[in-house]
């Protein structure tokens, strides 16, 4: 007898397993039926993305689990639905009334309907007590706003511009996390009290003189709906608000992360650095007043390259040679939020680190990033570019040009543990100029990799000049760059005019040219110091001058291996013209020539 009732409590407890398995695996008719009342009420069979119902039937059947449909969120069970998210689809028709829906219409959190095709009144909104994301805006909705809508107690962003709606605005709570925007409307009155942080009501018809706060200064609007204020504008990860010239000085910005509510505050012209990918609402304000906002979306090109072209005419945002940056500093900012880019396609021109004056700021290199330049800007392969025919050369001949005196003292600076993923590649390095008084500001002026080891390729360092060590470059606390088939030539330095490796650093040198730099010291052409013993093979070092060591200096327990290298030309003003070994320095050489 045990046995058979422990039998029958099993097969009752799997029959409740399978029941409310089969439960989940398919929207509750609750679910089904809310929905296809909202196709039905906006024309669902019209949509440009329908929803899999046959409008045939009657009523109206469903052709696959609708809480899998397109823009439908529904909780775990099924029988409540989360979000609704249907932009730009095609939908006409009234709003359907959610506090009739059988499926708990408390439990919607989000409806995203904007840029469709919506007319009449907004239906009662009473039960919406989980709402917190409502965007409805550019439809053709009319009536005047429910009061109902300011008493949402989860309502973090609604956004209702762009149609026709009339009348008051609702007293909405003066939280500082909750933003609304009704701009492009027919409102006319403010409820007392208004706080203009996080409300956008421009283009309306609210007179100033309605606001609790009335301009300090003298302003070119007497209404809320003035000529458009500001444009945005965005440069890799950098966005800019360009006002009216009359305004500009007194304007504040407010910017607003919509995925995170984080906000940030600017005046004037000042740039806002995104964090991340996604959309931003800047809110101007003038004297107190809301004069409107603009929103824009930053997200990150498709495929892995972003172009740089300093004559590209289009978008300037990275996605092809028609609408490549224009400035390389854009396409490596974008790196930053944009883990997808891996390659920086450079065309032929010149770039700086600045377009101002700063001269510390310089290009910095990225691990996983791989920037390559010589191209045309048309190729659609790597192995299409030509770099030396076109050159393409960063420069820090920034300010005045050809005054190397306000040049930047490093072209490029990696300071942040470069690996072999981080490429430089085809590129001509010219114009640094390292003499500031700084430990890091007099050295360097070409490349300056400090715990760095980045991969530098087929790259011309030239016409760069350092106080102190690596007028071409300066490799410094264990930074063992790979330097393969680049030329050296016209750098000076007080030691390393082509280039300086120092403290325990070695990098590997292979079919490189150094000529006709100059140190004021030693190493002409490389210098090694402290324990630092690069790989030298297949290198030429001719026509390089210092005081010890015109060609290469060495010098305390710094013991490269030199290979199939020549040394012609080089001269020093006491001692080792082809090469100068001091202080517990033993290289190896093997199958060398001096001359």
């Amino acid at each position: 007898m045990k046995k058979i009732t422990c039998l029958l409590t099993s097969l009752v407890f799997a029959g409740l397993l399978l029941s409310t398995s089969a439960l989940r695996a398919q929207a509750s008719q609750n679910v089904i039926d809310d929905l296809i009342e909202f196709a039905v009420l906006t024309d669902g069979a019209n949509w440009y993305t329908p929803w899999p119902i046959d409008f045939s039937q009657n009523p109206p059947v469903p052709l696959s689990d609708a809480c899998g449909w397109d823009g439908v969120t529904c909780n775990a069970a099924k029988d409540e639905i989360i979000a609704i998210a249907l932009d730009s689809n095609g939908i006409s028709g009234n709003l359907p009334p959610f506090c009739s829906f059988h499926s708990n219409p408390g439990s919607i959190t989000s409806i995203k309907l904007s840029k469709n095709n919506l007319t009449g009144p907004l239906p009662d909104m009473s039960c919406l007590s989980s709402m917190k994301i409502m965007n409805l805006d550019s439809n053709s909705l009319t009536g005047q706003l429910d009061p109902v809508l300011a008493t949402l107690p989860l309502l973090s962003f609604l956004d209702l511009s762009h149609n026709q709606f009339v009348g008051d605005i609702p007293a909405f709570p003066n939280k500082s996390n909750v933003f609304i925007k009704l701009s492009y409307n027919d409102l006319t009155s403010i409820p007392p009290s208004w706080n203009v942080f996080r409300r956008d009501i421009s283009y309306n018809r609210v007179k100033l003189d309605a606001f609790p706060t009335t301009c300090d200064i003298e302003s070119p609007i007497n209404k809320c709906r003035p000529s458009k204020p500001f444009l945005l504008t965005r440069q890799g990860n950098t966005l800019s608000a360009i006002a009216a010239a009359d305004s500009v000085a007194y304007i504040t910005y407010v910017w607003i992360n919509e995925g995170t509510g984080d906000t940030t505050t600017l005046t004037g012209t000042e740039l806002f650095t995104v964090p991340e990918t996604g959309s931003y609402h800047a809110v101007a304000t003038l004297g107190g007043v809301s004069l409107g906002s603009e929103s824009i979306t930053v997200a990150c090109p498709p495929g892995n390259i972003a172009y740089v072209n300093g004559q590209a005419m289009g978008n300037n945002d990275g996605t092809s040679w028609a609408d490549a940056f224009t400035d390389l500093q854009d396409a490596l900012a974008l790196t930053g939020i944009c883990p997808n880019i891996t390659q920086i396609w450079v065309a032929a021109g010149t770039y700086y680190p600045t377009t101002g004056t700063d001269r510390t700021i310089p290009f910095i290199m990225k691990n996983g990033v791989g920037i390559y330049g010589g191209f045309v800007g048309m190729e659609g392969q790597l192995s299409q570019r030509d770099w030396a025919a076109n050159v393409t050369t960063l420069s820090g001949d920034i300010g005045t040009q050809g005054d190397d005196s306000d040049n930047s003292y490093h072209v490029i600076f990696n300071n942040n543990g470069l690996n072999s993923t981080a490429v430089l590649d085809g590129f001509t390095v010219s114009g640094g100029k390292a003499d500031g008084v700084g430990y890091l500001e007099d050295r360097g002026s070409g490349m300056f990799n400090l715990t760095s080891s980045p991969s530098v390729t087929n790259c011309s360092f030239s016409g760069n000049s350092a106080n102190s060590s690596g007028g071409g470059m300066l490799n410094l606390f264990s930074s063992s760059p790979s330097v393969t088939n680049c030329s050296f030539s016209g750098n000076l330095g007080y030691q390393g005019g082509g280039m300086s490796n120092e403290s325990t650093s070695s990098p590997s040198v292979t079919n490189c040219t150094f000529s006709g730099n100059t140190a004021v010291t030693f190493g002409g052409g490389m210098f090694n110091l402290v324990s630092s013993s690069p790989t030298v093979t297949n290198c030429t070092f001719s026509g390089n001058s210092a005081a010890a060591g015109g060609g290469m200096g060495n010098q305390t327990s710094a013991s490269p291996a030199v290979t199939n290298c020549s040394f012609n030309g080089n001269t020093a003003g006491n001692e080792g013209g082809g090469m100068f070994n001091s202080f517990s320095s033993s290289p190896t050489v093997t199958n060398c020539t001096f001359s």
